[in-house]
């Protein structure tokens, strides 16, 4: 497959993932309840440590997070992407983010599968919570998605 065409089908599958977390119902706080990224996450830096399904997922893989002005963006080891993102608190705080945009580069083709998983799993989050470890792990329902380890803020 050509790099355009791969490129093509990644934003393809994430706008088609993107668009199903949206539409299946997940049993969260109503929609009206739902405010922009809490104080916690508002500013926030994170670098992928671990993403489901991936086996180790390699340090240098160059995915990031973070939260700024009600948006999560950053790089997803190829490509950068944003979309807005909103949390409802309270014991288990929800996290919908979403829809989102991406550049259209190609790369390898292990990264560019690692990509579209990524943000397959970004789209799907439903839940998040920060550990005691620091670590900021989504989740689908109970199933551990994406863990994030903090990373520093450049400006």
């Amino acid at each position: 497959m050509r790099p355009i065409q791969l490129a093509r089908l990644i934003v393809l599958v994430f706008a088609a993932a993107t668009s199903l977390a949206f539409l299946a119902p997940t049993g969260c706080a109503a929609s009206r309840d739902k405010v922009p990224a809490g104080p916690e996450l508002e500013g926030t830096a994170w670098e992928l440590a671990w993403m489901n399904g991936d086996g180790d997922t390699p340090p240098d893989a160059g995915i990031t997070l973070f939260f700024e002005n009600r948006q999560a963006a950053g790089n997803a080891g190829v490509n950068r992407y944003s979309g807005p993102v909103q949390v409802a608190p309270g014991e288990k705080a929800t996290i919908a983010i979403g829809p989102a945009v991406s550049t259209k580069m190609g790369g390898p083709p292990e990264a560019m599968r690692r990509e579209v998983r990524y943000l397959a799993l970004l789209a799907q989050s439903d839940r998040y919570g920060i550990g005691e470890d620091g670590l900021l792990r989504l989740y689908w329902k109970d199933e551990e998605l994406l863990r994030f380890k903090k990373a520093q803020v450049l400006r």
